[in-house]
């Protein structure tokens, strides 16, 4: 009898360890590595827009600046909780409108967004270069922040995509029954506008 017992118990023992193996292995979370690359990234940038941050005393410019450092922090600190959280084997649920968040394993559109994003900062650091001072230059400044605060916005969001976590940027759109995307009020001529 004890015999039968203990061969029962170690099978339940056996199976317990098989399942929890299975459940380590086939854990759908990122490895340290891709998150450590990714806060490396984030990291360097924040460097970069510290110092960019440090060349203005003030004004509209040194606000986007700060702007998007305030964005790569948040991001920042994302991807440090998500990496906290795969150390410890603890599983992070996000309930948005109790809708429970998971990661999205198809980033093309928002890689494709990051990708053009990037090509309209190079393009705007380029024509912001060709000045060396003057209003034309601090406009050609804030349109070259502009852009680098919108790649900032949609890094935030691709990363809240990839790990699972809800960026508070991104909203589903609303769509009437025939699938029109609604507008965000009520429709009047001009007359009636004031």
């Amino acid at each position: 009898m004890l015999a039968k017992i203990t061969t029962t118990f170690s099978l339940a023992i056996a199976s317990a360890a098989v399942v929890f193996a299975f459940l380590v292995v086939a854990d759908g979370d990122p490895n340290t590595a891709t998150l450590d690359a990714d806060i490396a990234n984030t990291r360097r940038e924040i460097q970069s827009a510290e110092e960019e941050s440090a060349k203005y005393s003030g004004g509209l410019i040194k606000t986007y600046i700060d702007l998007r450092l305030q964005i790569l922090h948040l991001t920042e600190a994302m991807l440090a909780t998500k990496r906290t959280s795969t150390l410890r084997r603890i599983t992070l649920t996000y309930a948005v409108d109790r809708e429970a968040t998971r990661p999205n394993s198809d980033l093309s559109a928002i890689k494709a967004d990051i990708l053009a994003q990037q090509r309209k900062v190079a393009e705007a650091g380029i024509k912001a270069g060709q000045y060396s001072g003057g209003l034309v230059q601090g406009l050609a400044l804030g349109t070259l922040e502009t852009e680098r605060l919108s790649l900032a916005l949609l890094q935030l969001a691709f990363f809240g995509e990839k790990y699972g976590i809800p960026a508070p940027l991104r909203k589903p759109s609303k769509a009437n029954d025939d699938g029109k995307q609604e507008g965000p009020g009520t429709v009047v001529s001009d007359k009636d506008a004031l």
